[in-house]
């Protein structure tokens, strides 16, 4: 598990869609699953590390990045010492490989040396993949 690069967008991107694909097909409308394509999601990851807006890790097999977590730290000012997941997808073609796991604990040890004392993650209840 390592930080991503901003050249790693598209491969990110790819990742983010197809796991969208898989794990909210019926939870969400399709043609709102549909609008988010690998372009638009690329452009997002991009502007995301470009501009520093959230950490960004990645994990991969065999040289292949095959998941991903983005996470944003409290604001230092704040009394707030919650870390967001604000997104976490591993390739289907990985699920149940350790690879969401590994971003976790990744995580984790990440925060151990922060002020941080929990991190907070939003999933649909009806989200049973991981």
């Amino acid at each position: 598990v390592r930080n991503a690069v901003r050249e790693e967008a598209a491969q990110i991107a790819k990742i983010h869609v197809d796991s969208w694909q898989v794990a909210y097909k019926g939870l969400m409308p399709q043609s709102y699953i549909e609008q988010f394509t690998i372009e638009r999601r690329e452009r997002m990851w991009t502007r995301v590390m470009t501009e520093q807006l959230a950490q960004l890790i990645v994990v991969e097999k065999q040289g292949e990045i095959v998941g991903f977590l983005s996470y944003e730290l409290p604001n230092h000012t704040s009394e707030d010492k919650t870390a967001l997941v604000t997104c976490c997808y591993v390739s289907p073609l990985h699920y149940g490989q350790g690879a969401g796991s590994a971003l976790l604990d990744e995580l984790e040890t990440r925060l151990l040396s922060t002020p941080v004392m929990q991190i907070s993650l939003n999933a649909l209840s009806t989200n049973d993949q991981g």
